[in-house]
């Protein structure tokens, strides 16, 4: 979970995702990696109290990356290679093409690719 200034590189590949009209996205993580899935969360309590202190600016950046899409996650339970985690995608993805990211490592050297995708 590698931040770059206020945001996960993470949730920077979403929106790049986002910005190509993809409306549902897949994250296979591994064991013990359950704190993505928080920050995708909603934080009802964290809302509150932003709400209450006023912090209108950082209520609205906390309330956006919980709404931006339909985020779904399957969990490999054991790390078995790129294949291993292709069959564990098919019962979401059935026969579909889908643009996979292994890493977000792309799209820093990349910006823009996903957008240029043509599914």
């Amino acid at each position: 979970m590698l931040p770059i200034v206020d945001k996960l590189t993470l949730q920077y590949l979403i929106e790049e995702y986002i910005a190509s009209g993809i409306e549902e996205i897949l994250i296979i993580t591994g064991r013990n990696k359950k704190s993505i899935e928080d920050y995708f969360d909603r934080s009802v309590e964290l809302e509150m109290e932003l709400e209450k202190s006023g912090k209108q600016q950082m209520l609205g950046m906390v309330r956006k990356k919980s709404n931006m899409v339909n985020i779904h996650f399957i969990i490999q339970n054991e790390p078995k290679g790129l294949g291993h985690v292709i069959l564990c995608e098919k019962t979401f993805v059935g026969t579909s093409v889908v643009p996979h990211s292994l890493s977000t490592l792309s799209l820093n050297k990349f910006p823009g690719i996903i957008v240029n995708l043509r599914l």
